[in-house]
């Protein structure tokens, strides 16, 4: 009841900001402690409605700090964010391995131009072809290099 006065009193104030955390922690700390998302959600659209001065960052930022989320282990939830987490893992890890063949496979060419005399193309623009492409470079170039003995 309290927090709900005090958006009320002082949601249109110029110390409106300095109040918020007082206020969430008002709300935080009413009833049997369980807030629904219902709620909250009622909260940012009554605080943005009638206090446009506050950036929606402070809000969120004000709000991350009072309901931090919380995932029970072995929840659904958990178990989504886990598994987002090692397919994300394993995407980083192959792009990885795929700019790590390509920055080899740049080298690769770079030297056997410089083995051959030719000039040296640019890696910025071998930068911009796919893999397959630069592969096919070094074997035109390897053979280059086997005809030349």
């Amino acid at each position: 009841m309290q927090s709900i006065l005090g958006l009320l009193k002082y949601g249109r104030s110029r110390d409106f900001q300095d109040k918020l955390e007082f206020l969430l922690r008002c709300l935080l700390e009413s009833g049997d402690g369980e807030l629904h998302l219902g709620h909250l959600k009622a909260v940012v659209v009554y605080i943005s409605a009638v206090s446009p001065s506050i950036p929606l960052e402070v809000l969120e930022m004000n709000f991350e700090k009072m309901f931090p989320m919380q995932y029970e282990p072995g929840s659904i939830a958990d178990q989504y964010i886990k598994k987002g987490r090692q397919e994300g893992l394993q995407e980083g890890r192959q792009e990885g391995r795929q700019e790590g063949l390509k920055e080899g496979e740049i080298h690769l060419i770079q030297a056997l131009q410089e083995i051959l005399g030719l000039p040296l193309s640019d890696a910025a623009t071998l930068e911009d072809r796919s893999l397959e492409q630069l592969q096919s470079i070094t074997g035109k170039l390897r053979q280059q290099f086997r005809d030349r003995k």
